[in-house]
């Protein structure tokens, strides 16, 4: 899925978004900002020129899991104002 270089980071990728602490690579989230393991985010697939790849989100689990819960409460309060 992730290729490493020479230095131990993602190659083809922006680089100050990957750390390597203790030898384990790890991610900056782009919402909280702090450092997960890979592991913490979620794969994503998309397609570009008929070539389907494989990613993994910007978000961290927790930040995703936050915000759906977030839009899913604020979903039953605007249905619940309609009826």
């Amino acid at each position: 899925m992730i290729t490493l270089g020479n230095d131990g980071l993602p190659v083809g990728r922006r680089k100050n978004n990957y750390m390597n602490i203790d030898g384990v690579l790890h991610k900056r989230c782009t919402h909280c900002g702090q450092y997960f393991r890979l592991n913490y985010f979620y794969p994503l697939k998309y397609r570009r020129n008929g070539e389907v790849r494989e990613t993994l989100q910007s978000w961290c689990k927790f930040c995703m899991v936050s915000e759906c819960c977030k839009k899913a409460k604020e979903k039953r309060i605007d249905n619940a104002q309609v009826r």
